[in-house]
């Protein structure tokens, strides 16, 4: 919680927050492993946190477990996310990261935002693989309905924005003043996390509509 506020305080537009879903509980607890990590001893609810902070600003929300769980408790887990997000009235401005298509898709279907976690990796595949593995992604990506494609930085390379052309994109995680001027510049990024106190950049501005 005091990270959320510190975040926002500090004049960040939005935060990232990893979250898995609990079949017992039926509901979404706010950590990054198994086993939680506990505030006060006991695990953090996401609901507690939207409570507080969904009026602050934009949300990343990475299911990280979401890919995992059978179709029967995805269905609920989804569910469940979506009425989180729309009863705080964060329908335009949170969005959901897993790499899992079909799950995606049952978020887009009610509505709710989404980004497909990609991986990209022009520099270890050779160029067929590569292309095949972007033609396989477009299809996931189109098939989720995603508003996105999320990817680590270092994966953001010259033949990767290519490959996915105007496709907005979600990058995490730069720290580096001068790579984030850089791609903060870049029309398809929409969104760059950081862990440093660089929200006075002002690259996107410059751009008609962002």
């Amino acid at each position: 919680m005091q990270s959320v506020q510190s975040a926002f305080g500090r004049g960040a537009s939005g935060t990232e927050i990893d979250i898995l879903f609990d079949r017992e509980l039926e509901d979404f607890v706010v950590s990054h492993d198994r086993p939680y990590t506990l505030f006060g001893g006991k695990p953090l609810m996401l609901e507690s946190v939207l409570s507080e902070y969904a009026g602050a600003g934009f949300f990343w929300l990475d299911a990280k477990d979401l890919r995992k769980l059978t179709p029967m408790t995805a269905r609920k887990a989804t569910q469940r996310l979506a009425s989180l997000i729309q009863r705080h009235r964060l329908t335009e401005r949170a969005f959901v990261e897993s790499n899992n298509p079909l799950y995606l898709s049952w978020l887009t279907d009610r509505g709710i935002h989404t980004s497909l976690a990609v991986s990209p990796n022009d520099q270890r595949r050779s160029a067929p693989a590569h292309k095949l593995t972007a033609a396989v992604t477009k299809l996931a990506y189109a098939f989720a309905g995603a508003s996105a494609i999320s990817m680590n930085a270092s994966r953001y390379t010259p033949v990767a924005a290519a490959a996915f052309g105007e496709a907005p994109v979600l990058l995490s995680t730069v720290n580096d003043a001068g790579a984030l001027l850089h791609l903060s510049a870049i029309p398809e990024v929409k969104i760059i996390l950081t862990d440093g106190d660089h929200y006075a950049i002002t690259a996107c501005g410059d751009r008609p509509g962002r």
